[in-house]
């Protein structure tokens, strides 16, 4: 009888790009803890991020290198937010300033903010046994000397073994296949891309192909360290106490935000 195959488990798993179609392919694979430094961000390549992350987001958004840049034409933008780009590192920020505020006005906010998904990022990475870092993009092609040089200058950084994802591109590749650059580097290459009706190529129709990929992998939170599962322990031990169903039910209703995500 044939073994089902068990998901891979890890104790915090990040994306590292290249576009925010990692991040919602980890959310659909329930794999996404919380948010890191490069969920939402675009465009630079993957050596690009790996010197980010090797000499600590050093300029990570300085103001000087963040320019206004025209919003792409291609496929359908937010009306919501203005568009910038680090002319330094390659990077494109395209979630993060609202269209509504002054430069000025809106970087305080979103420094504190990355300033606090870098800081989380180094800390999970550091503190937890079991960690992946997870590359996907429906553009590059990182050469396989680079991947390993990355990953091993990084795992050094940190003092700790980290195992790498890497999912890219690869024109014709309608069956995945993958292999394994050492004992903690796995890429695949799949036909990841597909076009919309206005012919605007993604990543996100592909799940048959792509979202298996992250189903082999499996997020572990221990429960004692949950505090939404000890939240919810909480709540049903207090209305144990409450007689009325519809009080026991506003009890319910009055607790923490719903997103489990931090950000």
């Amino acid at each position: 009888m044939k073994r089902k195959n068990t998901p891979k488990k890890y104790d915090i798993i990040y994306s590292i790009g290249h576009d925010c179609s990692c991040s919602l392919y980890m959310i659909k694979a329930k794999l996404r803890a919380c948010s890191g430094p490069f969920d939402w961000l675009t465009n630079a390549d993957c050596k690009s991020r790996f010197e980010l992350m090797l000499n600590d987001f050093e300029d990570f958004l300085k103001k000087d290198d963040l320019v206004l840049m025209p919003k792409p034409t291609l496929f359908p933008v937010s009306e919501n937010n203005d568009y910038y780009k680090n002319i330094k590192n390659g990077l494109y920020f395209w979630h993060d300033f609202p269209a509504d505020k002054t430069f000025e006005e809106a970087y305080p906010e979103i420094k504190q903010k990355y300033d606090r998904r870098i800081k989380r990022f180094y800390q999970n990475i550091g503190t937890k046994k079991r960690v992946l870092l997870v590359w996907f993009s429906k553009w590059h092609s990182t050469p396989d000397d680079v991947v390993v040089n990355l990953c091993g200058s990084f795992c050094k950084k940190m003092n700790k073994d980290i195992d790498f994802l890497f999912i890219e591109h690869k024109e014709g590749a309608y069956i995945s296949k993958h292999y394994a650059l050492s004992n903690n580097i796995t890429r695949y290459y799949l036909h990841a891309k597909t076009f919309e009706t206005n012919g605007i190529p993604t990543t996100l129709g592909n799940e048959e192909l792509v979202l298996p990929i992250f189903l082999k992998y499996k997020l572990i939170t221990p429960w004692y360290t949950d505090r939404w599962f000890l939240l919810k322990f909480f709540i049903r031990f207090i209305c144990l106490f409450i007689p009325i169903k519809k009080w026991r039910k506003n009890f319910r209703n009055f607790t923490f935000p719903q997103s489990k995500v931090a950000e």
